[in-house]
């Protein structure tokens, strides 16, 4: 069905976080992106802030490496110029633009009995930052593809689940879970026919301690 269909442009209000201008150093609330809301909810509420919103795109490139060479080898094996390997050859790098979406969940400094400040490691208990984008509206059985690039350079604590970027047909059990993506933006993608009530929605999480960018 994906190879007989015929690509159209995203429909997707705003879907590539650019908000006009660039965005300051400290961001911007998602909010100012019509349609698009952030809500959030923790067990450990009173052990955690959380921050969504848009933040300048500059330095969140993937550096620029030496592409890894394939063994020097002599006689008739010898190439005649230098073969990257495949998977750096072809590594794909998305457009960044002037911003992305920033989202943190970040645990509240504690102290022990004699004040002194120590990592709390238990598991953030149903702890989520979610950002949710508008209601496309699409015939009912229409095939997409739900798409988005996702950065986590530093790992996410206390969550099994980390990042997510998911749909509403196919749901939060069906979207991808991101622990990592080691430092290098990472491209997701899903296909899902739209369902009878004819929209689809977009959402990007957090669950853990961290940051990730989308």
């Amino acid at each position: 069905q994906v190879q007989a269909g015929r690509p159209a442009a995203t429909r997707l209000p705003h879907g590539d976080f650019e908000i006009g201008s660039d965005p300051p150093a400290a961001g911007v609330p998602v909010a100012s992106l019509p349609g698009w809301g952030a809500r959030t909810g923790s067990l450990e509420a009173d052990r955690v802030g959380v921050s969504a919103g848009l933040v300048p795109a500059a330095k969140l490139a993937d550096k620029e490496r030496e592409p890894a060479k394939l063994p020097d080898r002599k006689g008739l094996w010898a190439p005649g110029r230098a073969l990257p390997l495949p998977d750096e050859a072809f590594r794909p790098r998305p457009e960044l633009g002037k911003a992305v979406l920033k989202l943190e969940v970040r645990p509240a400094p504690r102290t022990d009995a004699k004040g002194q400040p120590f990592a709390y490691q238990m598991p953030l208990e149903r702890t989520f930052l979610a950002v949710d984008g508008p209601p496309v509206r699409l015939p009912p059985g229409t095939l997409v593809r739900v798409s988005g690039w996702v950065k986590v350079a530093g790992g996410i604590a206390g969550t099994a689940d980390g990042a997510l970027l998911y749909d509403d047909a196919g749901g939060e059990p069906l979207g991808v879970r991101v622990l990592t993506t080691g430092n290098e933006w990472q491209r997701y993608q899903l296909y899902r026919h739209v369902p009878a009530s004819g929209q689809i929605a977009l959402t990007a999480a957090l669950t853990g301690a961290g940051v990730a960018y989308f």
